[in-house]
């Protein structure tokens, strides 16, 4: 009976043992499926901050977009100031009530604008907008880098390669530089707008908020984005 089995061993040996090949393939496979899903998840989430970023360019004036809101109401009145602040400029508006209906514009950098906040915001806008070109830079870096190891998901690619550490580090760059982009303002510009608004209503019947604006919160949508980068 053994002498049997092992004549059938030798005379059909792909029965004899798993096809080695086959299972190596599928395997090679799988691995690609898994290698393809991350580099497109990996794109996607770079395709976010992208976005983000360059929302937040748009915050440049004071418009939807703007880094900083103040809202001043004072009862005694009814005078209401709505002021959006861009990293280059300012634009406030205000109602009927306050004698100046309609809207101002006005350059950090102009003459015009001599309070405490024009110098600092003006300075700290000039940064961040240098910072964001350097995070879509570094963005567009990665993005290409990401591709190519798409592209490339079917050759051997074991551990750390120099495709993967570039694009990781693109990647860390552009948190980086967001990261200094609205920790830079919230701790310069908008503290001083703080600091304005309530010198403006006190001594009045006023209420005030100042919170930070969208291109603040589209920034640190795209650090965090970023962070989810695979």
């Amino acid at each position: 009976l053994h002498l049997e089995k092992y004549q059938a061993a030798v005379d059909y040996p792909s029965q004899a043992r798993p096809n080695r090949r086959l299972l190596g393939e599928t395997g090679g496979m799988s691995k690609g499926c898994s290698d393809n899903t991350r580099h497109i998840v990996s794109l996607v989430f770079i395709f976010l901050a992208v976005v983000a970023t360059g929302a937040a360019f748009g915050g440049t004036s004071g418009s939807d977009l703007a880094w900083s809101f103040s809202k001043l109401d004072f009862e005694s009145t009814g005078c209401v100031k709505r002021t959006f602040w861009g990293l280059l400029e300012y634009k406030a508006e205000f109602s009927v009530e306050c004698g100046v209906q309609g809207t101002k514009e006005v350059r950090y950098s102009n003459s015009e604008c001599n309070d405490d906040f024009c110098d600092v915001c003006g300075d700290a806008g000039a940064a961040i907008e240098s910072m964001l070109v350097l995070a879509l830079i570094s963005a567009l870096v990665g993005f290409i880098v990401v591709v190519i190891r798409r592209n490339d998901s079917g050759v051997a690619d074991k551990g750390w390669s120099c495709k993967r550490i570039t694009a990781t580090a693109a990647m860390m760059a552009m948190c980086i530089f967001t990261f200094i982009a609205w920790a830079l303002w919230a701790g310069t510009c908008h503290q001083k707008i703080r600091d304005f608004t309530s010198d403006e209503i006190q001594n009045f019947d006023a209420e005030k908020i100042s919170p930070p604006y969208t291109g603040f919160i589209v920034t640190i949508v795209a650090s965090v984005s970023v962070q989810l980068f695979k």
